[in-house]
């Protein structure tokens, strides 16, 4: 799937997330991240109005507003990989969010399990690292969780997206058992899962 941020200027990328915040919103699938969707809105504000304040010249507005500019970037490729993943390479879902759907690559390498999967806690309460090893051919990985031992695929959510072999997750219950595993994501689509690790939150 094609991002389409290159060759784009600032406010083009505002332009652009406004489309796929829209895309989104109006989505039955997508729309269920509203966290995501409010944090790319939010970052969509910001470069705009940063994009106002470098208008002058001044060194430091010029500055901030590349900031803004890598954070909305970041926040677009974290919008694509949810989408890629969710939308089974359905090209109406993916257009519709203002992304596009990438010439498939019949000789796409096949991706293995995540291997090294493991959990280490962290000094904050609810919250855990997670991490393995890269996957070869791999572009980003999916992390999803559950609260069951014996879990089917449909027990199964999806809680993050990276795009690094290593995730933090937080705002979990003290003393509640969860279990975790990841999926990589490549030119032709997800791979196994890793391996389930389980761990109490404390």
């Amino acid at each position: 799937m094609k991002i389409g941020l290159r060759g784009l200027n600032p406010s083009e990328k505002v332009e652009k997330a406004q489309r796929v915040v829209s895309g989104m919103s109006k989505s039955q699938i997508y729309s269920k991240n509203k966290k995501l969707i409010e944090e790319l809105t939010s970052a969509q504000n910001a470069l705009n109005k940063a994009i106002e304040m470098a208008e002058y010249g001044d060194r430091r507005a010029i500055a901030a507003r590349n900031l803004c500019v890598k954070n909305l970037d970041a926040k677009l490729r974290q919008a694509a990989s949810y989408v890629e993943a969710l939308s089974n390479g359905d090209k109406k879902e993916i257009e519709l969010t203002g992304f596009e759907l990438r010439k498939r690559n019949n000789q796409a390498a096949e991706l293995i399990h995540p291997e090294n999967f493991r959990i280490k806690r962290t000094d904050n309460t609810g919250e855990l690292q997670l991490i393995w090893s890269p996957v070869k051919n791999s572009k980003n990985y999916l992390v999803q969780s559950c609260l069951k031992k014996e879990a089917k695929n449909t027990d199964w959510t999806t809680i993050s997206y990276s795009t690094k072999s290593r995730c933090l997750v937080d705002n979990l219950e003290p003393g509640k058992t969860y279990y975790f595993r990841v999926l990589a994501i490549g030119a032709g689509g997800i791979g196994p899962p890793s391996n389930i690790e389980s761990i109490m939150a404390a």
